[in-house]
């Protein structure tokens, strides 16, 4: 270990030449292959104690983990990834037929004015 150390120490202008160039093509390989995205979200969870009742703080925690659990279960995230592939081959500016307003609501929006 020694040795190597010693190595990197004497060699040190190589080494500094060799950390920009890899900094330089880590960034050029980011410019240059297409973007992956990243995406967050943020969900509320609530309990209606209407229909429960008094809940203790150990019940409501087991049902916040339950609902985390589906969150993150396999179907859940096969799902996702299933639908982040169909959105990556839309075309820009096509939206999901979820997104998209129905026809009664684009026939409102005329008549009241908006295009």
């Amino acid at each position: 270990m020694k040795q190597l150390t010693a190595t990197f120490i004497h060699h040190w202008r190589l080494t500094a030449m060799l950390m920009v160039l890899c900094a330089l093509s880590g960034y050029a390989a980011a410019r240059l292959l297409p973007e992956r995205i990243e995406a967050t979200a943020t969900l509320s969870i609530s309990i209606d104690h209407h229909r429960t009742g008094v809940l203790t703080d150990l019940e409501q925690d087991r049902m916040i983990g339950v609902s985390e659990d589906i969150i993150r279960s396999a179907d859940v995230l096969e799902a996702i990834r299933i639908q982040s592939e169909i959105r990556a081959w839309m075309p820009t500016g096509c939206k999901p037929a979820h997104q998209r307003p129905l026809a009664a609501d684009s026939k409102r929006q005329r008549s009241a004015g908006n295009p």
